[in-house]
């Protein structure tokens, strides 16, 4: 995985649309000494929190590993298309390392994070 700073909470811009063949994902590596859980929050344009995902591949995420994954893979059935932010964030305010990750039309890109606050899920 590329070199990324160590953040509680890591935002990435998503904008998916199947029909464009545009996908946005992470990749996340675990820097602790014990296993971690990451949560990812999708959050509207608004600013409304969508969706509260745990994917598999985070949960738990052992101890110097790392994984990837897109958006479209954990969101909720049918859905073809999102715009908007997804935060990941570890459950128990652990550190992590992240990417964003751009597919568009086949074409691939990695993006560092916004290093920024979890929005309000209270």
């Amino acid at each position: 995985m590329l070199s990324s700073s160590l953040v509680q909470y890591a935002t990435i811009p998503a904008d998916y649309d199947d029909s464009q063949a545009r996908y946005t994902g992470y990749a996340v590596a675990n820097t602790e000494s014990e296993d971690i859980n990451i949560k990812i929050l999708t959050v509207s344009q608004d600013g409304k929190v969508i969706d509260t995902l745990s994917p598999a591949n985070l949960n738990p995420l052992r101890a110097g590993q790392q994984t990837a994954g897109f958006l479209h893979e954990i969101l909720p059935a049918g859905r073809s298309s999102f715009k908007g932010s997804m935060v990941l964030t570890e459950k128990n305010g652990k550190t992590i390392s992240a990417v964003a990750l751009v597919s568009n039309k086949g074409l691939f890109t990695t993006i560092a994070v916004i290093p920024a606050k979890a929005p309000n899920i209270n």
